[in-house]
Parts: structure tokens; C-alpha cells; sequence
């Protein structure tokens, strides 16, 4: 068996190739795991909802920080009560119960906080780590990996100190790269962080347009013409769904996508492996009754909002199953675009739901559709409408797509800088 060739200034160690001046640690041997002790008995009917003392839990865990604005209080005795789990800035949070292994760095600490019993606090024993290089070392493979390990072949609900005593970890002798490590991750988070917030900002800044331009609140300079009021049946075509595969034909290992509900959801429709597959004698059945185009309007309500898909290219090779609606608009009176925004209005689904029996699409029928009440304007003004938000969409997704490349990149990063492939000198 060939012996693999290291290259100068590693090291082979049993858990991998690393730099000769980074050595391997156990986190029991190095750190102190502390929790809330079972004989405290601490119960919810103590959680209260304001006070002078924190209570962290794992469901105040967020995108590896605390959601300060979501935590209980205790009071005063019950902070006090245990030393070893009141928070310092820079520890390291791990849920033991739940949902195990949710991980959390403590900073900007609002007021003195204690831990519920779900969680661990980490700290070094002897200084030897910077909590926050050991903060990222948990949220990456090398955790995921130990812990997938634990979970082979059980179902464990709960994690017990005895169970870290296997889990091994690489770092840096010198505190100076751990930190440089640490910096450059915690800036790429900061960085995600901030496209999250701008987001969040042009997301609802659209929502507020939308308000406004679908309900002529706001007009466009240069529109004065009165709004007109239909029932969505007389501003449309053709309103239908697909097939059910139970009464018309089996599910199997086709070339064609057989969308459902799942499938799409706020305005993108994904077409992958999640998809059910059908034959080409499938697809040519459900065609005849879908009769799917370019420009019509896909629609179902998943849980309590709906989701709407524009079609954008006549489909080739996918179709809808029956639990989907295909509205079909009359593009002399109704653009599709506007259509689907205004579909997608809270007081237009509103109208659906209150009258259904439940808010799942299932108790939503093509009679309540098609008597859906409407005002909209002049076909002018609804495309000049429509430019306007999908022009705040396509900002939206650019921010998006450049986020999620950010997050990729910081992946990528975490498995060269946490196992010294790459270094910062």
C-alpha cells in the first residue's frame, strides 16, 4: 500500500495531516463542561417575562449567537445559585437536550445571564484556545462528524459529558493564529450578517410597495383612470390543476418532473431530485388536461401564505399534480405578473382562507377562485406595476445569491483554515 506523501512542515496525526507546530486536543482533557444540575429542578412556571437576570436555552440559540430579545428571566436566587453557569463574554454554548449540538458564542452580554438545564457551557482549562477559534472548530465537519459518529444506529435525545471524551480537535499552538483564524471567519460572518439585515430591509420595504402600488393607495404619475372590479373567473382564461397519480398513472423513474406543492414556494420553483418522476406517456396525459404556458400562473397555499410560480418557458419535460392550480390569465385585460403579486397579497388570501374551512390548499377550491373578487387597474398600469416589483425581486435575489456565495466561500475557507491547509502568516 503506497504511503502518502506529506508535505514538508506536516505532520501525520490520528486525526489527519496537520502543520508540526499544531498539535491535537481533547476537550475533556483541555476544557470544563458545566450545566444546570438535575437537584436545582428549575421549571418553566419560574421562567419569567421580564427581570433583571437572563435565562439562555437552546431555542435562543440564532445563526450561532444569542437571540437576547427572545430569552427569559429567572430571579435573583436562581442566578446565583450556580457560579460555573453564569455567562462571561466569550464562552461556548452547546445544547445537550432537543435538538443536540446546536452550538452558540456568548458576546455582548445584556444583563447577568444563567443556563437552563438544556445547555453546556465550554471553557479552557488552561488557556491553551481562543473560545472563539474553538467556537468555529464546533460549527464545522469536525463536530458534525463526531457527532453524526454518536448518533450511528441510536436514536439519543441527550448528550452527556462522558460522551465528548472521544471528540478530538486540531489548533494552532501560537494564540496569535488562532486569532488571525478567528478574525478573518468572524469578519466573513459579519459580512453574511449584514446582507441577512439588507435583506430583511428591501424584503420589507417591497412588502410595504406592494401595499400601497396593488391596492392604488400609490399611484404612478401619469395614471388617473378608475380601478376596476371583477371576479378573478372574468380576468382569466382557463383555471385548472393536473392529475391525481393514484387514479390516472403510477409514479416511477421517468424523465419528467411531477411538481407539487413541495416543489415551488415563494415565487421559484425547484425542479430536483425532490421531485416525483413520470413517464413520457404520463406527461403527455397530464398535458392534455394542464396545458401548460408560458405566462400562466402556478398557485397553492403551504401552510398559512400562499406560494405562486410565473412560468416562464412554455414546460417540456415537468408538469403539476392535482393538489397545484394552473390559472391561465387573459393577457388582453390582465398581466401575469401583476396577477401573481396580487395573488400573493395578504388581504387577497385573506379573503381565500376566511372562507375555507381551513388554511391548507387542500381546503381551497377552483369555485372560491374563480369568484375571488379583484380591483385592479388599466393593463398599462399594471405592467408598469409589475416592472416596478419585479425590479425590487431581482435586487432582492442579487443580494440573495451574493449572500449565499459569501456563505459558500466561508465553508470553504473553515476546511482549509481549521486543518492548517491554508495559513495566515
Amino acid at each position: 500500500m503506497a504511503t502518502e506523501l506529506i508535505k514538508k512542515g506536516y505532520k501525520q496525526t490520528e486525526v489527519g495531516v496537520i502543520p508540526n507546530d499544531w498539535y491535537v486536543q481533547n476537550i475533556l482533557k483541555n476544557s470544563t463542561l458545566k450545566a444546570r444540575i438535575g437537584w436545582q429542578g428549575l421549571t418553566t412556571k419560574e421562567y419569567l417575562k421580564t427581570g433583571n437576570f437572563l435565562l439562555v436555552g437552546g431555542t435562543d440559540f440564532k445563526d450561532g449567537k444569542i437571540d437576547w430579545e427572545n430569552c427569559f428571566y429567572v430571579d435573583e436566587k436562581r442566578y446565583s445559585q450556580d457560579k460555573n453557569i453564569q455567562l462571561e463574554e466569550g464562552d461556548v454554548l452547546v445544547t445537550k437536550d432537543g435538538t443536540i449540538g446546536k452550538i452558540s458564542y456568548v458576546d455582548n452580554l445584556k444583563l447577568p445571564t444563567t443556563l437552563n438545564s438544556g445547555v453546556f457551557v465550554i471553557r479552557p482549562k488552561h488557556k491553551n484556545y481562543m473560545t472563539q477559534y474553538f467556537f468555529y472548530i464546533l460549527t464545522s465537519d469536525f463536530f458534525d462528524k463526531f457527532l453524526n459518529k454518536l448518533k450511528a444506529g441510536s436514536t439519543i435525545s441527550h448528550l452527556y459529558q462522558k460522551d465528548f471524551s472521544s471528540f478530538d480537535f486540531i489548533l494552532p499552538k501560537s494564540l496569535e493564529e488562532q486569532s488571525a483564524i478567528a478574525s478573518v471567519l468572524s469578519d466573513t460572518d459579519a459580512l453574511i450578517e449584514s446582507l441577512d439585515k439588507l435583506i430583511v430591509k428591501k424584503k420589507n420595504i417591497k412588502q410595504g410597495t406592494m401595499q400601497k402600488l396593488l391596492s392604488g393607495k400609490r399611484r404612478l404619475p401619469g395614471f388617473k383612470e378608475e380601478w376596476n372590479s371583477n371576479k378573478l373567473n372574468d380576468l382569466i382564461l382557463n383555471i385548472t390543476t393536473g392529475l391525481n397519480p393514484r387514479k390516472n398513472f403510477t409514479l416511477g423513474k421517468g424523465n419528467n418532473y411531477y411538481i407539487t406543492i413541495k416543489n415551488f414556494k415563494k415565487g421559484k420553483l425547484y425542479l430536483d431530485d425532490n421531485c416525483d418522476k413520470v413517464s413520457n406517456e404520463a406527461i403527455n396525459l397530464i398535458n392534455k388536461r394542464s396545458n401548460l404556458e408560458s405566462g400562466d400562473i402556478l398557485f397553492a397555499s403551504i401552510g398559512i401564505e400562499p406560494s405562486t410560480y410565473l412560468i416562464k418557458k412554455t414546460p417540456t419535460d415537468w408538469n403539476i399534480n392535482e393538489s397545484v392550480f394552473s390559472i391561465k390569465p387573459n393577457k388582453n385585460i390582465m398581466d401575469s405578473r401583476f396577477l401573481q403579486y396580487l395573488l400573493t397579497a395578504d388581504w387577497i388570501f385573506s379573503k381565500l382562507t376566511n372562507d375555507a374551512t381551513g388554511s391548507t390548499f387542500q381546503s381551497i377550491k377552483i369555485k372560491q377562485l374563480k369568484n375571488l373578487e379583484l380591483t385592479y387597474p388599466l393593463l398599462e398600469e399594471q405592467q408598469k406595476i409589475s416592472l416596478i416589483l419585479s425590479d425590487m425581486d431581482s435586487e432582492i435575489e442579487s443580494l440573495e445569491r451574493k449572500r449565499d456565495k459569501y456563505t459558500l466561500l466561508k465553508t470553504g475557507m473553515m476546511q482549509e483554515l481549521l486543518t492548517g491547509r491554508i495559513r495566515l502568516k
